[in-house]
């Protein structure tokens, strides 16, 4: 009979803490990476264990008189699952394993049905007989989709020029929108639905309504407008050209309110914090920035990817920015401490779109395979994967209310995924 990961965990860290003292158990790098060296099948369980230290699980652990009570038992369960979305059972495991290593758990064993968790949470598939839509219309790759706030309307951006709306129900294709001279790169809706916003290869950013009517062109790039984002609040818009410029402008006065430089290369991606206080940009010089809204500086650069970051997303409870890029990885920073070094997924492809859950918990990595990755963040684990396209992934969003994925492709598609 072989050992379960998790015992195999809870006895190598268990030795670890008596080689190396209790110090260890406040350093996660250390931790997860001789977790990893000696117990390398044990992925899943060395990220529950690296999570406890990240939330100071066994700081407040060793902090205790005595031994593991019931209540201390709940009260640090519910931080990992409150900071940390870990699922109840999954942060009793971690907790009782730092517990028995540290010497406060006493003679209990520590349970084995999280461990059962812990394999669900193996990596299914969903395939193209498992979408809701394959939205077929356009004559080249489509560049960008995105769901209306209400998920009644998808909008689809393309290298050929046009952007085309789509009923999100049914996935008849409502209307084209051409006003672009060159390939669309992005498309963004205001938060109210009433209008939309496109980017072009022509220096153009165009703005329509709802239904698909030109409205105004804000123009005044000096290069390729690659990344759009509307605030908010829909007063404002953002957009970054192939020069590293940012431009806000004041949709309404079409004027710029300010223009924003930071970035060696180009700027691929934009998005809002919630509360529409800040700006997330990724860029192809590697670095995602942080910019305040109001003063037009940057905050914070958040560094550690080789090549392009060609998306950037953040969640709703503005916690957490997550970066993919050329080099596979998406990486997952602190939007309140730019000097963590943050989570590193890795994947098996160029990530080319990323997206977050509201709470930040699960996180869809588009790629250069075909191939959407979702994976548990907090856990670092991949949960699912969504084979269908027949090409790259050029972009990932989600419904506002969490129950769909939409994904553009090379292959000219956008196809609609339940989850």
């Amino acid at each position: 009979m072989t050992r379960s990961g998790s015992d195999a965990v809870v006895e190598t860290l268990t030795a670890l803490i008596a080689e190396h003292g209790p110090s260890l158990s406040s350093d996660r790098r250390r931790v997860e990476a001789f977790l990893s060296d000696l117990c390398p099948t044990c992925v899943r369980e060395t990220a529950l264990i690296g999570v406890a230290v990240r939330h100071h699980v066994p700081r407040d652990l060793g902090a205790l008189r005595g031994g593991l009570t019931p209540a201390d038992l709940q009260r640090l369960t519910s931080r990992l699952y409150e900071r940390a979305g870990i699922a109840s059972e999954l942060g009793v495991w971690a907790v009782r394993a730092w517990a028995r290593a540290l010497g406060k758990g006493g003679a209990r064993p520590v349970a084995q049905q999280p461990v059962q968790s812990l394999r669900k949470l193996a990596t299914r598939s969903m395939t193209a007989a498992d979408q809701r839509h394959c939205l077929s219309g356009h004559r080249a790759a489509v560049t960008r989709a995105v769901f209306s706030a209400d998920g009644q309307v998808i909008a689809s951006a393309s290298e050929d020029g046009t952007v085309m709306l789509w009923e999100a129900t049914t996935g008849w294709a409502l209307k084209t929108l051409a006003g672009h001279a060159a390939p669309v790169t992005d498309v963004a809706f205001s938060p109210d639905g009433e209008h939309l916003a496109s980017a072009g290869q022509d220096q153009i950013v165009h703005v329509w309504t709802g239904s698909g009517a030109a409205e105004r062109a804000l123009k005044g790039h000096k290069a390729a407008v690659r990344a759009i984002a509307y605030a908010p609040d829909g007063r404002q818009i953002a957009s970054g050209d192939d020069g590293g410029e940012i431009r806000l402008w004041q949709v309404q006065g079409k004027r710029v309110v300010r223009r924003l430089d930071g970035h060696a290369g180009a700027v691929l991606s934009l998005v809002f914090t919630r509360d529409g206080h800040r700006l997330v940009s990724g860029g192809a010089d590697g670095v995602v920035v942080l910019w305040d809204v109001g003063s037009g500086r940057p905050i914070a650069r958040y560094t550690g990817h080789v090549g392009d970051v060609s998306a950037v997303a953040v969640d709703d409870l503005g916690q957490h920015v997550a970066g993919g890029g050329q080099d596979t990885t998406v990486r997952v920073w602190s939007l309140a401490d730019s000097s963590e070094p943050g989570l590193v997924l890795e994947n098996e492809y160029p990530v080319t779109g990323v997206a977050l859950s509201g709470d930040g918990g699960r996180l869809f990595a588009g790629t250069w395979g075909a191939v959407v990755q979702v994976w548990d963040v907090f856990a670092g684990v991949e949960l699912l994967r969504l084979e269908g396209h027949a090409g790259s992934v050029s972009s990932v969003s989600l419904s506002a209310d969490g129950r769909y994925v939409v994904t553009a492709g090379s292959d000219r598609t956008v196809r609609v995924w339940p989850l």
